[in-house]
């Protein structure tokens, strides 16, 4: 009976530990900062340099008009003061890099995915 329970504890230790992993160091830093590129950018309204950053599957489904739109929602927040807090973290080939941003007006969460070649393969706003 007790050897079941400390399979049963491995195996859910085993478990816990599968899936994102926080990104710290040199790497952490790269993709923070490729993720405040893009933040600069839209915060510029430079719809077309975001759009340059987009891998091919992004660059088929967020349109031009669709970026114009992220850009209006990111000014009704105001003008841009500084990002809060960041992190990364890795889950298969990607990379999750969370931003919190604080605008005059409000605050905004980030959410980019990076794939390893440093292409945005996700962007989420809240």
């Amino acid at each position: 009976m007790k050897r079941w329970v400390v399979v049963l504890l491995a195996a859910v230790m085993l478990l816990g530990a599968c899936g994102d992993k926080k990104v710290e160091g040199e790497t952490a830093d790269r993709f923070i900062q490729d993720a405040e590129q893009v933040v600069t950018l839209l915060n510029d309204g430079d719809t077309e340099g975001v759009h340059g950053m987009l891998d091919a599957t992004m660059k088929e489904q967020l349109t031009a008009d669709q970026l114009d739109e992220v850009v209006g929602i990111i000014k009704e927040s105001g003008e841009y003061e500084q990002v809060d807090k960041s992190s990364v973290e890795k889950k298969d080939e990607y990379y999750t890099t969370v931003l919190v941003v604080k605008y005059s007006e409000q605050k905004r969460v980030f959410t980019i995915t990076f794939n390893e070649q440093d292409e945005v393969a996700g962007l989420y706003i809240k």
